[in-house]
């Protein structure tokens, strides 16, 4: 089962611990991971931004991975690992692209680069 955090119209900081209670009730119903709204998207406009801090406090407050959605690409995809993030999800990277498999390629090698960067 997926979860996605939303919550609407309320300070950063209420916002955040609103976020972190959702995630943790997320676990406790069963979820098997938690998708995160990092960066505004045009696939899904409805998705609220966290950004890189929401996407950090999250992740350090369940123990469900994280993954990072939402204007993800390869030149911001360690970004998004280094803040704690399990992995990443796109789609509009890959599907918008002028060459797909490049792209893919592209992001696949940015993770590379990350996981070996750990190290």
């Amino acid at each position: 089962m997926a979860y996605e955090a939303h919550v609407e119209g309320a300070p950063s900081e209420e916002v955040v611990r609103r976020l972190i209670d959702e995630a943790r009730a997320a676990e406790v119903a069963g979820a098997d991971y938690l998708g995160v709204t990092v960066w505004a998207t045009p696939t899904k406009p409805e998705a609220e931004p966290r950004g890189l801090d929401g996407l950090r406090s999250i992740a350090g407050e369940t123990a469900l991975p994280v993954v990072g959605i939402g204007g993800v690409r390869a030149a911001n995809a360690a970004d998004v690992l280094d803040a704690g993030a399990a992995g990443i999800c796109v789609v509009s990277a890959v599907g918008a692209a002028p060459d797909p498999v490049r792209a893919t390629a592209a992001l696949v090698d940015a993770v590379d680069r990350w996981e070996e960067g750990k190290g």
